[in-house]
């Protein structure tokens, strides 16, 4: 979301800067608009998308952790040696 913001802001006052000037006074509302909160607000499927990414992130990690944990607790179970058997005598 960050790059997508700094991109589309650094692109609008580039395009600003050489063909409309007169939006780059100091408080204009084309200024303010590029504000980062108005800007998340006019964006927000820009917003939602990087969200919907971080949560499937931290998912895929929470089920790693879990997948590793099951691994070590059976790799665990493996190593330990079964008890004895008992005989009986017959």
């Amino acid at each position: 979301m960050v790059h997508d913001y700094f991109e589309d802001v650094l692109r609008k006052l580039a395009h600003a800067q050489q063909r409309e000037p007169h939006l780059l006074k100091s408080g204009s509302a084309y200024l303010q608009a590029l504000l980062p909160d108005r800007w998340a607000q006019a964006n927000s499927a820009s917003v939602c998308h990087d969200r919907r990414d971080e949560r499937d992130t931290v998912a895929e990690s929470k089920q790693i952790r879990y997948l590793r944990n099951k691994l070590a607790e059976q790799a665990q179970r493996e190593a330990q040696p079964s008890p004895a058997e008992p005989t009986t005598a017959g």
